[in-house]
């Protein structure tokens, strides 16, 4: 009897579920989808599936670095792809020289370090990196912004270093860093 007591009610709730759960296999989609509407964009000896939704930001004639950002929402996110050059500066060195540069202190519980094979799907990538690093997790900013954070470096077997990096509020890291990951997951080597 609670049933028809109250059918408006629980029309509304079964409604509202619908929603959600077509929201759900959006999601689940979006990431495979991205793929199809990615746009191929040349860094170094890289090619890389930008996400479509995903805007350019840099100066158009420096080639050594690339930022997007997402302009058509207020995300409080970035990505960063640069060419260091050839430096023989080590990995965990250029990252100190980063953080410090931008203020950053990582929450040491949140680091991660793995190596190049368990980012890069490229096998020509994989063999002609000499050096790599990945620190991912949670961090504060300038004593007072709680940050997420994922940095990649790697040297190459012909010593040009590379860092990319994904910076963003905890909760909007969430949103954009799996993507941020693919776009590493799925570069090619020139």
């Amino acid at each position: 009897m609670i049933f028809y007591d109250h059918i408006f009610e629980w029309i509304i709730f079964g409604l509202v579920l619908l929603f959600f759960i077509y929201g759900m296999i959006a999601i689940r989609e979006e990431r495979d989808a991205y793929l199809d509407t990615a746009i191929p964009m040349s860094f170094g000896p890289f090619s890389l599936p930008i996400p479509s939704w995903w805007t350019k930001t840099s100066a158009e004639d420096d080639e050594s670095v690339f930022v997007f950002e997402r302009t058509d929402t207020r995300y409080e996110w970035y990505a960063e792809f640069l060419d260091m050059g050839v430096t023989d500066q080590s990995l965990i060195e250029l990252t100190r020289i980063d953080m410090e540069k931008h203020d950053i202190i990582l929450d040491q519980k949140e680091i991660r370090i793995s190596e190049a094979c368990h980012l890069f799907t490229n096998e020509k990538i994989i063999a002609n990196v000499e050096d790599f690093i990945r620190l991912e997790g949670t961090g504060t900013k300038e004593s007072k912004d709680r940050i997420y954070l994922d940095y990649v470096l790697f040297r190459l077997k012909d010593k040009t270093t590379i860092m990319a990096r994904s910076q963003s509020s905890v909760l909007n890291g969430v949103l954009e860093g799996p993507y941020f990951e693919e776009v590493l997951k799925n570069a090619k080597f020139s």
